[in-house]
Formats: structure tokens, C-alpha cells, sequence
């Protein structure tokens, strides 16, 4: 009885999990224009045309529909600063949370001191 109830477990977790699909295979299903189940090239790069031409506008700093060595180099820099904003923000947001987590643990133990 043991081994039946631990093998219909495992078969409802394998089931589970099979039958789920992960948020990047949807992601890619969005790109089925034809809704025939299956993505074409032609349909993928269609999907992604608008993200590729904003990542290189925003890479072609002069605008003149070329990206070169100098253009690339400030990219990175660009990149390297926002990178580095969103670490001090997320380090700050830590910092907050942990001094509330802080001072909610201090009220808690002054009121039962």
C-alpha cells in the first residue's frame, strides 16, 4: 500500500510539472501569428523586431544608422552606470527593509521587557 500511495505521488508531481509550461516557453508562443501551435523563424523575428531596433537605437548614440567603436564604448559605459544605480538601489531598498525589520523587532521586545 506504501509503495502504490508513494508512486501515484510521484506521478501527480511528474504530471504537474510536465503539463505546466514555463513563463518562457509562453513567451515564445506569443509569437505564433498563425495560431497553428508552432513558431516560424519568420514569426520569431517578427515578435522581436521592435525590441532589436530599440537595443540598437539606443547603442547608435549619434543617430546616423551606424554603430562604431566610439558609440559602443559609450553604450557600455552608459550600462556600466545604470548596472551600478540599480545596485545601490537595490542595496538601499536592503538596507531600508532590514532597519524596519530592525525596529519592528525593538518595539516588540521593549514591549514585553
Amino acid at each position: 500500500m506504501k509503495k502504490y500511495l508513494i508512486a501515484m505521488a510521484l506521478l501527480l508531481i511528474t504530471a504537474n510539472t510536465v503539463a505546466q509550461p514555463d513563463a518562457s516557453d509562453k513567451d515564445v508562443m506569443k509569437a505564433d501569428a498563425n495560431h497553428d501551435g508552432k513558431v516560424s523563424f519568420e514569426e520569431f523575428k517578427a515578435a522581436h523586431e521592435a525590441e532589436m531596433l530599440a537595443r540598437f537605437k539606443d547603442k547608435d548614440v549619434n543617430k546616423d544608422g551606424f554603430i562604431d567603436l566610439e558609440e559602443k564604448v559609450v553604450a557600455q559605459e552608459k550600462q556600466k552606470v545604470e548596472e551600478q544605480a540599480k545596485e545601490e538601489a537595490e542595496a538601499k531598498n536592503l538596507k531600508d527593509k532590514y532597519a524596519e525589520e530592525r525596529q519592528a523587532r525593538k518595539k516588540h521586545f521593549f514591549k514585553y521587557k
